[in-house]
């Protein structure tokens, strides 16, 4: 795998490990705008990052060339 290809593996793993948030299940859940809990902020941002690194990933493995053909 080429460096890029790499990295954007990464990003996704750390993306997804951030979508699981076990350091902070015992605290109390603080809301945010529209009374809804911040979580769900956080968690509509993460996924929006996930799935554009998803999509660049996507792209770059477009566009390589396959060993099988």
């Amino acid at each position: 795998m080429q460096r890029k290809t790499w990295l954007l593996t990464i990003a996704v793993l750390v993306l997804f490990a951030l979508a699981h948030d076990f350091w902070a299940w015992r605290d109390p859940v603080p809301l945010g705008p529209f009374g809804l809990p911040r979580w769900i902020y956080v968690f509509g941002l993460l996924q929006f990052a996930l799935a554009g690194a998803i999509y660049l990933h996507g792209r770059r493995a477009r566009g390589e060339p396959r060993d099988d053909a």
